[in-house]
């Protein structure tokens, strides 16, 4: 809004100014000063939470590939995108984040207009073969917390400082010489140029657990 991108800013502005003017107003008027600045931290906390258990599976343990594996817009949305299998529950908690594939592809599209693209979109995939990953919530949580806990095997595993650096230095290298890739043990995509190519996805053990090789 301060960069002056945004489309409305007087709008927006007066917006954002009476959601603080009414948010503090309500819980200062409501409560002890005390009581009002733990409420806000306790509530501004638990937000954050929220937030990130929301954003967690949409990404995390997904695969990214190297830059020099050729994909069009499409498949890099698909691949390295979850799903998580839709109920109202579901849709309500994750706001339409649960339908992460379209929401990439599609990123103005209205939100309650997701659930209907997803059916068109995964039909398309499959009849690319492109792999449409989607899961359930508690499985999502477990693929997320499996991919950490194998990224962070080298970290457990040093025995010193130094060690620690190096490590450090394998999980943040470049893109074009570290691949990380759904579980962490993906050595290589290969992508389909062409409708009905099977898409393949290789999982390889590396030698140094949750750290990928260069990609062949």
């Amino acid at each position: 809004m301060l960069s002056g991108r945004t489309k409305y800013p007087l709008a927006e502005a007066v917006g954002i100014g009476l959601h603080l003017v009414l948010y503090t107003g309500l819980i200062f008027y409501a409560m002890p000063p005390g009581q009002a600045l733990l409420f806000i931290l306790v509530h501004q906390g638990l937000t954050s939470l929220y937030l990130g258990m929301v954003f967690a599976p949409n990404h995390n343990g997904m695969p990214i590939p190297d830059p020099s594996v050729s994909m069009d817009f499409l498949q890099r949305q698909v691949l390295s995108s979850r799903n998580i299998k839709p109920s109202p529950l579901t849709d309500f908690l994750y706001g339409g984040l649960n339908y992460q594939i379209e929401h990439h592809l599609f990123p103005r599209i209205p939100r309650n207009k997701l659930k209907e693209a997803r059916i068109i979109v995964r039909q398309f995939c499959m009849d690319l073969s492109i792999p449409y990953h989607e899961t359930s919530v508690g499985r999502a949580y477990w693929e997320v917390t499996r991919y950490f806990h194998r990224m962070a095997v080298p970290l457990r595993e040093s025995g010193s400082e130094s060690d620690l650096g190096n490590a450090r230095g394998r999980l943040l290298g470049p893109a074009n010489q570290v691949v990380t890739l759904a579980t962490t043990h993906v050595q290589r995509v290969e992508v389909a140029s062409q409708p009905g190519t099977q898409i393949l996805v290789e999982f390889e053990a590396s030698s140094s657990p949750g750290l990928g090789r260069p990609a062949s």
